[in-house]
């Protein structure tokens, strides 16, 4: 089995509000990221930072463990190296599958993609190529956690599949992330089919 962490300890400053808790659909942005992971992996892990007791108690959806990111204000980096020692205490992985949690328009199918090429080479990063870039949600093998230890600030692990010229899974709607109202709003009309 391929873990999934799911990133969502943003504060969401540009979006005016804790981003996990952004409505999405019936719920939340993490309550979808978490379905959407479930679709894909039977582990998932929600690194949860900024308003953490109230992203605990307003999700529906429960991931299979919470990884609390104490330190969630110096960035993406930190949420990553958290969710990665906590899989670590669970248990022996080869990798894990890294989204974020404001990618919602990434479909289910691109996430089960993902693992089944992780699984056939779990010893091989592949990310989501979008454009030209190579960028989450992408499979971390464990070969390459300790330079994503080494990561600062708000940095995540593109710039490390960039550099290894990582396979990538093409999938468009990974360039619409959401960090403001006006992109939450899009992709809501787009979600929609407008």
């Amino acid at each position: 089995m391929v873990p999934i962490l799911i990133l969502a300890a943003g504060q969401g400053r540009r979006l005016g509000r804790v981003k996990a808790l952004a409505p999405w659909k019936e719920g939340t942005l993490l309550d979808d990221a978490l379905y959407r992971g479930r679709q894909a992996s039977g582990c998932l892990v929600a690194a949860v930072g900024a308003g953490e007791s109230l992203v605990r108690s307003r999700t529906g959806q429960r991931p299979t463990y919470w990884c609390p990111v104490p330190d969630w204000h110096e960035g993406q980096s930190r949420s990553l190296q958290a969710g990665l020692r906590t899989l670590s205490m669970k248990g022996f992985w080869s990798g894990a599958l890294v989204m974020l949690v404001d990618q919602p328009l990434i479909p289910a199918s691109h996430l089960q993609a993902l693992v089944s090429q992780a699984g056939k080479v779990p010893d091989e990063a592949v990310g989501t190529c979008a454009g030209n870039r190579c960028m989450a949600p992408a499979y971390l093998p464990r070969g390459l956690w300790p330079r994503v230890f080494q990561l600062e600030g708000d940095r995540g692990a593109g710039g490390i599949l960039n550099a290894l010229g990582a396979k990538g899974l093409e999938c468009e709607a990974a360039a619409q992330d959401i960090d403001t109202r006006a992109e939450l709003l899009a992709a809501r009309h787009r979600e929609r089919g407008g």
